[in-house]
């Protein structure tokens, strides 16, 4: 067994890697024993993120936001197809909408691989 020591402070770090990769980051505690959040960007629900992981049946992962254009939410299903523990990534043309302020609202889904902790 081994741990490692968190950020000092998580929510910067959250914030730092959020602005890198141009999505919301949490930074979490997880283990058989539950789920903390310990640090999270503009954007992430700490509830839910802890509700996930401590389902380990709900492996199904739904996420709802708005994009500057169809090309970047397109993008960003693009970079979590990408991502190994992840399959069955699902982004309906009809979950794409142009929204009055011209942002493009969207909504995907996807199976996590491996809550097997």
């Amino acid at each position: 067994q081994a741990a490692t020591l968190g950020p000092r402070d998580p929510d910067g770090a959250a914030r730092a890697l959020a602005a890198a990769i141009g999505a919301p980051v949490a930074i979490i505690d997880a283990n058989d024993a539950g789920c903390a959040v310990l640090g999270a960007s503009p954007g992430v629900d700490r509830r839910f993120v802890e509700r996930l992981f401590a389902d380990k049946t709900n492996k199904t992962v739904q996420i709802s936001g708005k994009a500057p254009s169809e090309q970047s939410a397109i993008a960003y299903k693009n970079r979590l197809v990408k991502e190994p523990l992840i399959e069955n990534l699902l982004l309906p043309l009809s979950n794409l909408r142009t929204e009055a302020d011209k942002r493009v609202s969207f909504s995907l889904s996807f199976k996590v691989k491996g809550f097997n902790f």
